[in-house]
């Protein structure tokens, strides 16, 4: 767009550009102040929803490495329990 076509009439962009310019300054507080509460409150659910991830993450954790433990212990041992292939 140029000087000409602004002059011959065509200045929807260029309004809509003034408009939300002078606008701005007003509409753009209310909606950080509508917008950072309904972010905190997903930061949160994030949060928990990090915890309780972490949580079952370390169980499982725990639970594979007493499993291995046991396997390495029957298998150090000489266990009779050890799984044989069916013949």
């Amino acid at each position: 767009m140029n000087i000409k076509d602004v002059l011959k009439g065509d200045v929807s962009g260029l309004a809509i550009g003034v408009g939300f310019a002078l606008l701005a300054p007003v509409v753009l507080p209310v909606l950080g102040s509508v917008a950072r509460p309904i972010l905190k409150t997903a930061v949160k659910g994030f949060l928990v929803l990090s915890d309780s991830a972490r949580s079952l993450v370390a169980e499982v954790g725990e639970e594979v490495g007493d499993i291995v433990a046991e396997a390495r212990a029957e298998h150090d041992g000489g266990s009779a329990n050890i799984i044989r292939p069916v013949e």
